[in-house]
C-alpha cells in the first residue's frame, strides 16, 4: 500500500491551485490524485475514478514524493527535432501574412534565408498550428467558422 507523506497547508493550497488552473489537463488530473491521496483515499479507488493503472497512479505520486509539483509535468519526449526556431517560424508567418495564399513562396524564403531544407508539408504544419487565418493551410476551416452553420432561410 503506497502512502504519500503528510502534505503542509501550503503544499495543500499549491495542489488544489494546480488542480483548479492548472495549465493543461494532465497535470490538474494529477494534482487532484495527490490531493485525494493525502485526503486518504487509496490507490485502487483512485485509478477507478480516474480511469488509470494502478501504477500509473503510484508513478504520480513518486513523481509528486520526488520533485514536487514540477514532478507532476510531463518530461521530455522522443521524437525528431524542429527544423526551425520559433523565430524562423515567425519570420514565415511574418511573410504569410503579407502574402496570405503564397506559403510555397514563403517556405521558399525561408529556406533561402537560414540555408536549412523543408518541405511544403513542413511550412503547412507550422502555419496550421499557428492557426494563421486565410493562408490556405487551414483548409478554409476559418472561413466556414465564421458563417453560422444553419441559417434560417426566410421565404419571400
Amino acid at each position: 500500500m503506497k502512502r504519500i507523506r503528510s502534505l503542509s497547508d501550503a503544499e495543500c493550497e499549491t495542489l488544489r491551485a494546480a488542480w483548479k488552473g492548472g495549465p493543461n489537463g494532465r497535470v490538474r488530473q494529477r494534482a487532484q490524485a495527490v490531493y485525494l491521496a493525502h485526503r486518504g483515499y487509496r490507490r485502487i479507488a483512485l485509478s477507478g475514478f480516474f480511469e488509470v493503472d494502478v501504477d500509473t497512479i503510484s508513478a504520480w505520486l513518486d513523481g509528486w514524493e520526488r520533485d514536487g509539483l514540477c514532478g507532476l509535468y510531463d518530461g521530455p519526449r522522443s521524437g525528431r527535432p524542429r527544423i526551425y526556431t520559433a523565430g524562423e517560424e515567425a519570420r514565415l508567418c511574418g511573410w504569410l501574412d503579407e502574402e496570405p495564399r503564397q506559403i510555397q513562396q514563403a517556405q521558399a524564403r525561408l529556406e533561402q534565408a537560414t540555408g536549412k531544407p523543408a518541405s511544403r508539408q513542413t511550412a503547412h504544419r507550422i502555419v496550421k498550428k499557428k492557426r494563421i487565418a486565410g493562408s490556405g493551410a487551414d483548409g478554409g476551416l476559418t472561413a466556414r467558422a465564421t458563417k453560422p452553420p444553419f441559417a434560417r432561410r426566410t421565404s419571400g
